[in-house]
């Protein structure tokens, strides 16, 4: 999903993890307990921080992408522990089958 600017926050309940994407020099990851992760760049480039398994009590997560270069943040939330997943128009596209010779 693609995040406003700035800071947002995302709620991983029932999710395996959240994995946030930008271009910047600082992407920051905060929890409702203020936890915190954090990665930096001297120059901007992509960032990530993902989080796997985070603890439910935890709450929202909150992202702040600092001197974005025209890019965008992004939280992809994956492996949905309930099913079906929902989240958006797409296609799923799967590789046909190799044939022998």
């Amino acid at each position: 999903m693609l995040l406003v600017s700035g800071t947002t926050e995302v709620d991983p309940t029932n999710y395996d993890g959240v994995l946030f994407l930008g271009n910047g020099t600082k992407l920051k990851v905060a929890d409702e307990k203020g936890d915190v992760a954090e990665v930096t760049k001297a120059a901007a480039g992509v960032l990530y921080v993902d989080i796997y398994r985070p603890i439910e009590s935890a709450g929202k997560l909150t992202a702040t992408l600092t001197n974005a270069s025209g890019g965008d943040l992004y939280a992809v939330l994956y492996q949905g522990r309930v099913k079906p997943e929902s989240w958006g128009e797409g296609e799923m596209l799967i590789s046909p089958a190799s044939t022998p010779n």
